[in-house]
């Protein structure tokens, strides 16, 4: 019994501490079509990566991510 147990808490651990890959593209086929919305959304060591093009807002970050701009292909 204890080696499930074990096993089901170290299961459990690794499926949600994985940082998730935030794409944000105002033209569609992204996750998000505003920065702010997808920094809202992401948790503590996410990745947002930005499509190319202009993104005319301010964006306040409180949380510890990562980020990248026009790092991905359609």
């Amino acid at each position: 019994m204890r080696p499930a147990l074990l096993f089901c808490i170290i299961l459990f651990t690794a499926l949600t501490s994985w940082a998730r890959t935030i794409t944000v593209d105002d033209d569609g086929f992204a996750d998000f079509n505003n920065i702010q919305a997808a920094i809202n959304d992401a948790a503590n060591d996410d990745l947002i990566i930005v499509a190319n093009g202009t993104h005319p807002w301010h964006c306040i970050i409180n949380k510890g991510l990562e980020s990248s701009a026009d790092a991905f292909v359609r």
